[in-house]
């Protein structure tokens, strides 16, 4: 009884020490705690913001190597009468039209009206583009070979004539046909026909429709089962 008696009076008369001691680590441990949560907040403001720019730097990445997949391009060179002849890339959707406008557009003594101006681009794609002196230059060649092979005039020539022109005209010519049209040939299908339209936009035009067995996959017997169909 005398121990709780004399533990009172310690209490009693050191009051003052006590409470002066209690303060003092009541004060520590609220600095301690302070101090350790500024700076777990600190860190982890510095690790969000790392997370933060490293996602944006991941998303930007992600973003530019979509775009690069969906916009796939095309290189074509163009030659001949255009401003600026040379290679150009464009998207795979872009037809020959687009391709001139990017040249520059045609010079003056350019002439398009044998090209497919609506052909849709493929890669290492060649265009031509020939001047009118060219174009008239080949339509006398045309004429010339016609007149060359013209049997001996007789009494019955002004009708052969209207029946060979009538011929001629019914004929499909492989210097401007386009892909549907040139697959309305006999023998001619959608292969033989993206030939034809490849070569000459690699090798220019046609002189002679016996030319077009220089095409890849048609021969000698594909030609004589289309050459009365066919015209320069």
């Amino acid at each position: 009884m005398n121990f709780f008696i004399n533990i009172r009076d310690s209490i009693y008369y050191n009051r003052k020490k006590i409470i002066i001691i209690f303060v003092a680590i009541t004060c520590i441990m609220i600095f301690y705690i302070y101090n350790n949560t500024n700076t777990f907040s600190e860190e982890n403001i510095v690790e969000y913001k790392e997370e933060i720019e490293q996602n944006t730097f991941n998303n930007i990445d992600q973003e530019i190597e979509n775009n690069e997949e969906k916009e796939e391009l095309y290189v074509v060179d163009i030659k001949g009468y255009v401003k600026n002849p040379g290679t150009y890339e464009l998207p795979k959707e872009k037809r020959v039209i687009d391709v001139i406008n990017m040249a520059g557009g045609l010079k003056e003594e350019g002439d398009v009206s044998t090209i497919n101006l609506s052909q849709k681009i493929f890669d290492e794609m060649v265009i031509i583009i020939p001047s009118k002196t060219d174009i008239k230059d080949k339509e006398n060649n045309s004429t010339n070979n016609l007149i060359n092979n013209t049997p001996n005039i007789n009494i019955n020539t002004q009708t052969n004539n209207n029946i060979n022109n009538k011929n001629q005209d019914s004929k499909i010519s492989i210097n401007t046909a386009d892909l549907s049209l040139l697959m309305t040939i006999k023998g001619i299908g959608e292969v033989k026909a993206k030939a034809i339209i490849e070569y000459r936009n690699k090798n220019g035009l046609f002189n002679k429709i016996e030319d077009i067995t220089n095409v890849k996959g048609i021969g000698s017997s594909t030609f004589e089962k289309i050459k009365d169909y066919i015209k320069v």
